[in-house]
């Protein structure tokens, strides 16, 4: 542990502040379970768990990957919409949003030059008080 410390946090190491760490919830949902007990049943136990999102990449998958029938895909599509499987909020091909405009994604920005960055982001407005401050006045002399 002290190791770790001496070479990763404390501030006199030449390796400080380099990691990046990303956690990932390891606990599967409830509708996940029932999703994936039932493509075990229809013996479909690889599917990715980015393909059992929604309803839309769940059939994509089944039709175009594991080359099911229509009528076998059909009914595990409308088997997982019983679960409480969703419908995509998006399209999935084309990465807009139902009403048009582009869904956005929060990938990292690589900062090459910092000066350039930091003029193209916008000022914030500042604190700006909830109540006016001539409420707090005293105007009257006091005796």
């Amino acid at each position: 542990m002290q190791e770790f410390y001496k070479a990763y946090i404390c501030p006199s190491s030449p390796t400080r502040a380099k990691m990046s760490i990303h956690l990932h919830a390891q606990a599967a949902s409830e509708l996940d379970k029932k999703i994936t007990e039932l493509l075990a049943r229809s013996s479909l136990e690889d599917v990715p768990s980015e393909q059992r999102q929604n309803l839309g990449l769940l059939k994509k998958y089944l039709i175009e990957v594991a080359k099911l029938p229509e009528d076998k895909a059909a009914s595990i599509i409308a088997e997982a919409k019983e679960f409480g499987l969703k419908a995509a909020a998006s399209d999935p091909d084309t990465g807009k949003a139902p009403n048009g405009t582009s869904v956005s994604k929060n990938q990292p920005t690589e900062i090459k030059d910092i000066r350039r960055f930091k003029s193209g982001l916008l000022a914030s407005s500042g604190a700006r008080p909830v109540k006016d401050l001539s409420e707090y006045e005293d105007i009257d002399p006091k005796l």
